[in-house]
């Protein structure tokens, strides 16, 4: 049988616009000629951001570029991904339909640092909505403008959390990534349509192995049943994490710490029926 594919509908292309050339470099006291700069990287000019100009204006903008290519709108969006990198904690895949549980998500987002880059192997680095250092105004407002906005979306879409990043005892990865990413996204497009259930966690739905579509992929049994199973006790200890996080932030709307109570309890319940590690099929 036939892998999955996807295609690519619409792309945009944004930039700051005022462009610096190199032999303007002098000027600004920098003492770099242009023929070394070019002879070293091939750099001729490159954009600058200006005044009111900022990473998350020009994404926007490339982004409304792509979504008008593709002749879509915003209440047409099927899916908001955040992607989080850990080894041992987070499914390949799991949604999540509550809008406030999604925000929620987005804000506890993390991946765990590298002893290479940070000398703290395995400490969760939490980074809300992949924006910690962008975002220009207070953090509970920020979120608020996310609740507000997708609160008016006729048909909101479905938050997922993603992550190609398990390892096992070893060290191995138990996902392909790459190409294969693929799989799990065509399954949270089918489950945002309601043609597939998934089975509902503490943490969100995940995907049934029977529902993803494996045609062409080979991967140990073993190791997909663990990509669709969740620690329990592990969560447990995640969530005492993000209180901690979430309590730095002034002014964090009720319905975020709502979400954060929900979680909190949901994982008790798990717990109390002695079960440590959800899985199923």
């Amino acid at each position: 049988m036939k892998r999955p594919v996807a295609m690519i509908t619409g792309t945009g292309h944004a930039a700051p616009e005022r462009v610096l050339r190199n032999d303007e470099f002098p000027a600004l006291g920098i003492d770099t000629s242009d023929a070394w700069i070019r002879a070293r990287t091939g750099i001729r000019e490159r954009h600058i951001a200006g005044k009111g100009e900022t990473l998350t204006s020009i994404a926007v903008e490339a982004a409304h570029q792509a979504m008008s290519a593709a002749h879509i709108t915003a209440p047409e969006i099927d899916a908001i991904i955040f992607g989080g990198r850990t080894r041992d904690r987070e499914p390949l895949i799991r949604a999540i339909t509550d809008l406030a549980e999604g925000v929620y998500d987005g804000l506890t987002l993390g991946a765990e640092a590298t002893f290479a880059a940070e000398g703290k192997d395995g400490l969760l680095r939490y980074d809300p909505m992949s924006m910690r250092p962008f975002m220009s105004y207070p953090e509970g407002r920020y979120v608020q403008r996310w609740l507000n906005l997708i609160g008016r979306a006729k048909r909101p879409p479905v938050f997922a959390h993603v992550n190609w990043f398990q390892r096992d005892a070893g060290g191995r990865y138990l996902w392909p990534g790459y190409g294969e990413n693929l799989r799990p996204l065509l399954w949270l497009l089918d489950f945002a349509d309601g043609r597939v259930e998934g089975r509902q966690t503490p943490v969100g739905v995940l995907p049934r192995k029977e529902e993803l579509r494996l045609d062409g992929l080979s991967i140990d049994a073993a190791n997909l049943d663990h990509l669709l199973s969740v620690d329990l006790v592990r969560w447990s200890r995640e969530v005492e994490s993000r209180e901690e996080h979430l309590s730095q932030f002034a002014g964090l709307p009720e319905p975020i710490w709502q979400a954060h109570r929900r979680l909190a309890q949901a994982l008790m319940g798990g717990l109390g029926g002695r079960t440590t590690r959800s899985s199923g099929t």
